[in-house]
């Protein structure tokens, strides 16, 4: 187990896989592929962690930014249930999982008489990141093809 900006990550020497507390897991070929921003193989991974490497890096929530992100996202989906919808919702156990549209999945799915919204939360490291520019790409263009379909982004500093 390894320290990392304050998460532990597991690697799995037999799978080649690294499982973070914030972020999930990956693989891509060979190399360990943290989706919390490390790419590369394990010694650039150990070289990010000690502050010597420069490995490219997508974005990282420290446990605070975690924890904020999930309670916006609790927050969020409570209201939108007080106002009638359906609610899905990742990152928190008491909900069914959001659909994934183009392999990406939003934190939350809102539909209520036709009506679907697709709500993102982001946090002060995700903010402008490959991802968070690529779900505003794919849910701008899915919210694009309906009028009862919308994208909203919502921001936890």
């Amino acid at each position: 187990m390894f320290l990392f900006g304050g998460d532990a990550i597991i690697y799995s020497w037999r799978l080649n896989v690294c499982i973070t507390e914030s972020s999930g897991l990956g693989k891509s070929g060979d190399f360990l592929w943290a989706v919390a921003g490390v790419r590369g193989g394990v010694s650039e991974l150990l070289k990010y962690i000690s502050g010597e490497g420069t490995v490219s890096r997508s974005f990282v929530r420290n446990s605070d930014e975690s924890r904020r992100h999930r309670n916006l996202i609790e927050k969020l989906a409570s209201a939108y249930i007080r106002s009638g919808f359906d609610i899905k919702a990742d990152h928190i156990s008491s909900f069914d999982t959001p659909p994934k549209f183009s392999m990406v999945m939003p934190d939350i799915f809102a539909e209520k008489d036709g009506k679907k919204i697709i709500i993102e939360v982001e946090t002060r490291n995700s903010i402008g990141t490959d991802r968070d520019r690529r779900q505003r790409r794919v849910f701008g263009e899915w919210a694009k093809k309906d009028k009862d379909r919308d994208f909203r982004r919502e921001i936890t500093l």
